[in-house]
């Protein structure tokens, strides 16, 4: 299946984004958005885009380390639930670990 895109046609492009769960009990850390220009002030899960090439458990290890300073395993992240979520510039999947 192909979009038009103008005069051409284009294949559909599908980003994925990577959102780490840090919990303990009940309790699961979130984070402040903070000079992004985008929801700053909002609480979030530490999120990011899975980089070409990475695996899931990669990019949350990657994200947990860069947003929160936190380090885990890659073997102990478990992919907990997918979300596809399209919007007028682009089509997400969203990976919840």
């Amino acid at each position: 299946c192909f979009e038009k895109g103008g005069s051409e046609m284009r294949p559909p492009h599908l980003y994925a984004a990577v959102y780490v769960m840090l919990q303990q009990g009940s309790r699961v850390l979130m984070s402040r958005r903070a000079n992004t220009g985008f929801k700053d002030g909002w609480y979030t899960l530490p999120a990011g885009h899975v980089r070409p090439g990475e695996r899931f458990a990669q990019a949350a290890v990657r994200e947990a380390k860069e947003e929160l300073g936190v380090s885990i395993l890659a073997e102990d992240v478990v992919v907990r639930a997918l979300m596809h979520r399209p919007n007028k510039q682009r089509e997400y999947l969203d990976v919840f670990c």
